[in-house]
């Protein structure tokens, strides 16, 4: 089955439509159009476009670091934490995302104002920025396949840098670029100097005029072969200009954009159309739906056990705990009543001496411009909990990092983390001693 594509790009001071047809990894039938307005160019294209692709420096790209991973998760606090690293609140921006590694994402923000701009276009699924739909191209053609590597993109004053390790993102630099300027030079190498990455490719997509000076005075600072991929090689269309780059990537990126970062401001929509394919899918969907019918029907089951079975236990472990008592109805009653009297008949403990002198040290380990508040404190024997409020996630490490450092605490971990009132961020630690 083969998919009509329709892509309008930024580029320059103008605006490019780009077509093609798309079956398996074979592209065909590829048109350029131009023209001053997003408008125009639908015009030209005779159809509503697909995705859009807006120039890097119109948008911000952010990498950051969670100590969890799972996207419903992270939806929850990355406004937050970009908050901090955005020029303009995070409430006016569209925000997306993608996870690439455990705890690591790869973060990228636009004015709503842009957004507002391509309104008219209700065709739209996806938006990206150049040097996403650049890199998604590279890795759909196979240019790319290893796991350590370096991807440079530069358009106009625009560079961006993005170091893989293990195809996790390892680094990421966006920035302003003039042919005088050092800091292309100077970033590049910030990354061969670090002795534990050690990419196995460069690879670089430039459309300036100075593209090909450029990277043979890189290769010989650093010493490293850079790799400019070719357009109409892997096209096989000698008539292809090498910046269509940034539609053909934007385009493919909109046939499968369910775990690729979106900047359209609405969920993903699937594509078209009904037909035999969509039918097996459907089938496939009953058998699915018939299977997870049984699983629950199972999981029913095994639950009703092991609730009858619990029901038992506690009249098992009152036996047990005094054999020479007759039965009672009342199990934690009884409890209650024999741990009351065995309390009144044991030595007073330091429990309350512990508990704070433990408060004590933690109050003395966090620094004292973090922001938090203790809610909840609880001290067990050797076993301590507790929970508290917090302004981001960087707080967060902080204070645990602090608590980590108290003698005596041998393991702590966060058995919860959520967003409170005002962005906060709500924890629960638990820890041993």
């Amino acid at each position: 089955m083969s998919n009509k594509v329709c892509a309008i790009v930024q580029y320059g001071d103008g605006w490019y439509g780009v077509s093609f047809r798309s079956k398996g990894r074979q592209l065909t039938n590829i048109n350029i159009s131009r023209a001053r307005t997003p408008a125009e160019v639908e015009q030209q294209l005779g159809e509503p476009p697909c995705s859009f692709a807006l120039e890097d420096g119109g948008g911000y790209l952010v990498p950051l670091t969670f100590p969890f991973s799972g996207k419903r998760r992270i939806e929850l606090i990355i406004a937050n934490e970009l908050a901090e690293k955005l020029p303009f609140p995070a409430d006016d921006m569209i925000i997306g995302f993608k996870e690439t590694g455990k705890g690591r994402v790869l973060s990228a923000a636009i004015p709503k104002s842009v957004l507002a701009e391509l309104n008219g276009h209700r065709g739209v699924r996806h938006i990206t920025l150049h040097s996403l739909a650049v890199l998604y191209a590279l890795r759909w053609f196979n240019v790319i396949y290893q796991d350590d590597f370096v991807f440079l993109h530069v358009h106009g004053d625009t560079t961006v840098i993005m170091a893989f390790k293990e195809n996790s993102l390892h680094c990421l630099r966006q920035f302003c670029y003039g042919p005088d300027s050092p800091a292309l030079n100077d970033a590049l190498q910030d990354i061969a100097n670090d002795k534990g990455f050690h990419p196995r490719g460069y690879f670089m997509v430039n459309d300036n005029a100075d593209a090909e000076a450029l990277r043979e005075g890189l290769e010989r600072a650093l010493h490293v072969r850079i790799e400019a991929p070719s357009l109409k090689r892997c096209t096989g269309d000698e008539n292809i200009p090498e910046w269509a780059w940034h539609g053909i990537g934007s385009g493919l990126l909109s046939l499968n954009s369910r775990n690729e970062i979106n900047l359209s401001g609405g969920k993903t929509r699937a594509l078209p159309p009904w037909n035999r394919f969509a039918i097996y899918a459907l089938a496939g969907l009953a058998g699915i739906s018939l299977l997870v019918c049984g699983l629950f029907y199972l999981d029913y089951s095994l639950k009703t056990r092991v609730y009858t079975h619990l029901i038992k236990e506690p009249a098992r472990f009152y036996a047990l705990s005094f054999p020479k008592s007759p039965p009672v109805k009342d199990v934690a009653r009884a409890f209650h009543d024999k741990l009351g009297a065995l309390e009144k008949d044991s030595a007073p403990t330091s429990l309350s001496l512990n508990t704070l002198v433990l408060l004590n040290e933690i109050s003395s380990r966090i620094e004292g411009n973090i922001d938090v508040k203790l809610v909840e404190f609880s001290l067990e024997e050797k076993e301590f909990a507790l929970a508290g409020i917090t302004t981001s996630v960087a707080a967060l490490d902080k204070i645990k990092a602090a608590i980590e450092q108290i003698p005596g605490v041998s393991t702590l971990e966060v058995v919860s983390l959520d967003v409170a009132q005002n962005r906060q961020v709500a924890f629960k630690m638990r820890g041993k001693l």
